[in-house]
């Protein structure tokens, strides 16, 4: 019975063992590199990505009524509070049909979008690029930064 033990264990440690390691070792080596630098490069094209198509406040200003369409992405009870006086569209982020709603736009003419923090405007932003949207802008600091700078507001 003894003798049949460690014949088990020789064969657990000569022949699993190995296997179990360079397994684990092959997937290490595959998959980990992959994440970080998948990481990196999203992280690095994310940056290159806002630099490009994002405004600053006063970009943004310059920019509204110079043939711009102004779209503000938050929900009715958001604008309930205050949104800025130009808007020309609100289509809720949040809302069933709001990819359709932006299929349907122009994609030649020029947008400014915005929202209240920021994400949603990214997102929109990304989602119109991909659609082939030529000409569309977010709202760097997001909307309460335009408030906050002093920016006109309508409550």
């Amino acid at each position: 019975m003894n003798n049949k033990i460690n014949k088990n264990i020789l064969f657990i440690t000569l022949f699993l063992l190995p296997i179990i390691i360079f397994w684990s070792f092959y997937l290490w080596k595959v998959y980990a590199p992959n994440k970080i630098w998948n990481d990196t490069l999203t992280e690095k094209k994310s940056e290159e990505f806002r630099s490009i198509w994002s405004y600053s406040i006063n970009e943004f200003k310059k920019k509204i009524n110079k043939d711009y369409i102004l779209i503000d992405l938050r929900t009715s009870w958001e604008i309930k509070d205050w949104y800025i006086e130009w808007v020309d569209l609100q289509i809720d982020y949040y809302n069933n049909n709001f990819k359709s709603k932006i299929e349907k736009l122009d994609k030649t003419k020029k947008y400014l979008i915005y929202c209240r923090s920021w994400s949603r405007s990214w997102n929109a932003l990304y989602l119109m690029k991909n659609l082939w949207f030529k000409n569309v802008h977010d709202l760097i600091w997001w909307i309460s930064a335009w408030e906050r700078v002093g920016e006109k507001v309508v409550k």
